[in-house]
């Protein structure tokens, strides 16, 4: 029981620890701290070297790239304002389709995957997700414009209908 004890608390001494390496990894790289300044300055007595730097080349990656995908410019806003018209009537072409073809009644349920189809769409042409506030908005607009659409569209033909 007390050897079971001790490595439990080896363990959650550990963790702990790794913890602390990735809270101090994600502090330094926020300041805009490089790697080789990083684990230069992070140390441990109760992890190796190596691992030690594994896991602050792990943090610091998966850090560089949220703070990458965060970052607004203006060829992200050209690529969300084109993924959002490509979206829209994407958006509004599947919308019609649940309306019309499957003719479903009930469709505001299904304002949700077409806010979902838009968000895929424009993550995929501007390889960045709904982190980065331009995405999310574009892929909201994108739904909206989708509705108006879809809208407009069935508005026309049921005007048509004699």
């Amino acid at each position: 029981m007390d050897s079971f004890l001790r490595a439990y608390e080896k363990n959650e001494n550990i963790k702990s620890e790794k913890k602390r390496i990735g809270y101090e990894t994600f502090l330094y790289t926020n300041e805009g701290k490089n790697l080789e300044f990083i684990k230069n300055n992070i140390s441990s007595e109760i992890i190796d070297d190596i691992e030690l730097k594994v896991i602050i080349e792990n943090h610091y990656r998966k850090n560089i790239s949220i703070i990458e995908n965060r970052k607004i410019s203006s060829k992200i806003i050209l690529k969300t304002i084109f993924a959002t018209l490509i979206s829209s009537v994407t958006g509004s072409i599947f919308f019609c389709f649940l309306i019309l073809g499957l003719k479903i009644i009930w469709w505001k349920p299904f304002i949700i995957l077409v806010y979902i189809l838009n968000y895929q769409l424009i993550k995929l042409i501007t390889k960045r997700n709904r982190d980065n506030i331009v995405i999310f908005i574009g892929a909201l607009i994108g739904t909206i414009i989708s509705l108006l659409i879809t809208y407009l569209f069935l508005k026309n033909i049921v005007t048509l209908q004699p």
